[in-house]
């Protein structure tokens, strides 16, 4: 451990007649040498964008998800937005009326 092998903050131990290093999180590799791709497993839901960082990751989510890793699908449904007592049916970043009888229209508003 005299030369300080292990790098990006890897702790060495001295064993007999070697070493071993106790890589910091993120790292990877005999003298810590590799960073670890946490993206790789691919961690973000519903098409998600993974951002790789040191020990850790985030997600950009897309469009209608929220959460850490966006498993989160946004209530389309919370703004009500089917008139005339539509039912509201939440989908992937939109939402669905199902008009009652003499309304048409994507949210209902047209009477027949």
């Amino acid at each position: 451990c005299g030369s300080a092998p292990c790098v990006n903050g890897g702790v060495c131990k001295e064993e007999v007649g070697s070493y071993k290093c106790e890589c910091a999180l993120g790292f990877d590799g005999t003298n810590c040498e590799q960073g670890v791709d946490e993206c790789a497993a691919s961690p973000c839901l519903n098409d998600g964008t993974c951002i790789d960082g040191p020990g850790n990751y985030s997600c950009i989510c897309s469009t209608g998800f929220l959460g850490p890793t966006c498993e989160i699908n946004v209530d389309d449904c919370a703004s009500e937005p089917c008139l005339n007592g539509g039912a509201c049916v939440d989908g992937a970043n939109s939402y669905l009326c199902s008009c009652t009888a003499g309304y048409t229209g994507i949210n209902c508003e047209t009477g027949t």
